[in-house]
């Protein structure tokens, strides 16, 4: 019943991938429109900003693809206005953006950007499990709270008015952990440029050191830390245009295990000591051509990355990684298709344990199989999801009093969806998962409000026959 489940919603979603889309929301830029025999041409007198109390106003110029005293095409102004908002709005330096178009005379118009800005300092108490997600941490560790961290977590964005980040991490609990990052994304003239800089240092007193039957193992010492690590990182950062973003990252590591990992699982590093240090570097490209980055309904993005950590036979890792999101609006109102295809590839193949990370952690996941990790040296995946809009309404704020927040916009939407992936693994394991076609598929809900909150919740079932209700969260600052 479940595989015929599953041929069933991979054949209708991918039958509705053909259908012919259209944009169902529609940006009002015009407040008065164009006479009939206009001419093909417009321009664009003056550009005033109002809302950008804290940022300054050659920060949100940078974003919009229009400039004053200007000629543009009559026929792409709309989409270059849509385009304006859409990059706003993913700069996460506002609540709310809005655009109107006045006809100054028939080829003569001023563009009126209306911003509301975010709240800009979060110093925020910290609560978070210790686990890859909710359902593992609830689920198969019961809850516990000793596997909980708490403290603070400041960030502060928009510091300067320039948005530059500031973040600012004290955490104990299950990991005890301290961390400084800043981030000056603009160091030149022409806002091109950008800086980065971070420390950190973490230990734990648990250790996964090994997974046996998709299944993370755990070594703990009575109270003691069996892992240290401390990162020093560096970084450079060039946007030539607004679409598209590169990103340098050098970095120093040193880890620390207990000799204990090493008798439990002798292939956790490719050394007998307990103690390395190796450098990093790693470039990623990202293109961004999406109306919002955290919940895309039109365009999507497109990162690259690769990754060298080491330089000799202690630590030697090439790594290629590719994530693309794409999503369409349906002929149907209020239908959306979302696709997700991502690829990691590690070279040589056969690495220790410490770099075998692939399903399971951070954003390379399938649905349906989040108590599961399945390791390797090489992988992909192909996630499809059918969204339909039920709810999108403002609640009035009775929290507490701000002119800028004083509407919470939710968004709420069904869907339907299908992961698909494989993950080679050359070496020899006790495994059901690797090496194999991977497949789950489900129905789920999902709400959106501001910052970036997504809480989703879905029932979804997999291959190995199980099937159950699964919780997520992301927050995004």
């Amino acid at each position: 019943m479940q595989r015929y489940f599953f041929h069933c919603l991979i054949s209708f979603l991918l039958a509705i991938t053909s259908a012919k889309g259209q944009h169902s929301e529609h940006i009002d830029i015009l407040q008065k429109s164009f006479t009939e025999d206009a001419i093909s041409t417009v321009f664009v007198r003056h550009i005033a900003l109002t809302g950008n109390v804290k940022t300054r106003n050659y920060i949100v110029r940078r974003d919009v693809p229009i400039q004053e005293n200007q000629y543009i095409d009559r026929s792409i102004l709309q989409q270059k206005l849509i385009t304006a908002k859409n990059n706003l709005i993913n700069s996460q330096l506002y609540v709310d953006v809005n655009i109107a178009c006045i006809l100054v005379c028939n080829d003569t118009i001023d563009v009126n950007i209306q911003l509301k800005e975010r709240w800009y300092i979060f110093p925020m108490p910290y609560l978070l499990y210790a686990d890859r997600n909710f359902n593992q941490w609830w689920v198969e560790h019961k809850a516990s709270l000793s596997r909980l961290n708490y403290g603070i977590d400041y960030t502060q964005t928009n510091v300067t008015g320039r948005n530059d980040k500031l973040n600012l991490t004290l955490i104990t609990g299950y990991t005890q952990q301290t961390a400084f990052q800043y981030t000056f994304p603009y160091i030149d003239k022409k806002l091109r440029y950008g800086i980065f800089i971070g420390a950190s240092y973490f230990n734990v007193k648990e250790l996964n050191y090994a997974s046996v039957l998709d299944k993370q193992l755990f070594y703990k010492q009575d109270n003691a830390i069996v892992r240290e690590q401390t990162r020093i990182n560096i970084g450079y950062t060039y946007r030539h245009a607004i679409k598209t973003q590169h990103i340098f990252t050098l970095a120093l590591l040193k880890e620390r295990i207990v000799d204990s990992i090493l008798s439990h699982n002798p292939s956790y590093i490719n050394t007998t000591k307990n103690t390395i240090i190796f450098p990093t570097f790693s470039y990623a490209f990202r293109y961004v051509d999406a109306d919002y980055i955290p919940y895309p309904l039109h365009g999507g993005t497109v990162d690259i990355s690769l990754l060298k950590k080491g330089y000799n036979s202690e630590m030697n890792l090439w790594q290629i990684a590719l994530n693309a999101k794409h999503s369409w609006p349906l002929s149907w109102p209020k239908f959306y298709i979302n696709l997700q295809t991502a690829v990691i590839l590690k070279f040589p193949f056969r690495q220790p344990y410490y770099n075998q990370n692939l399903f399971g952690y951070d954003d390379f996941n399938l649905r349906g199989l989040e108590y599961y990790v399945v390791d390797g040296a090489a992988g992909g995946m192909l996630k499809n999801t059918l969204k339909r809009e039920i709810f999108n309404f403002h609640l009035h704020n009775k929290f507490f009093t701000s002119k800028i927040h004083d509407r919470i916009p939710i968004k709420i939407f069904l869907n339907a969806f299908t992961d698909m992936g494989y993950a080679y693994q050359p070496q020899q394991i006790n495994s059901r998962l690797n090496n194999r076609l991977l497949y789950t598929g489900g129905l789920g809900v999902d709400i959106i409000t501001f910052y970036d909150i997504l809480l989703s919740a879905t029932y979804s079932f997999n291959q190995l026959g199980q099937h159950g209700v699964f919780l997520n969260y992301r927050i995004g600052l």
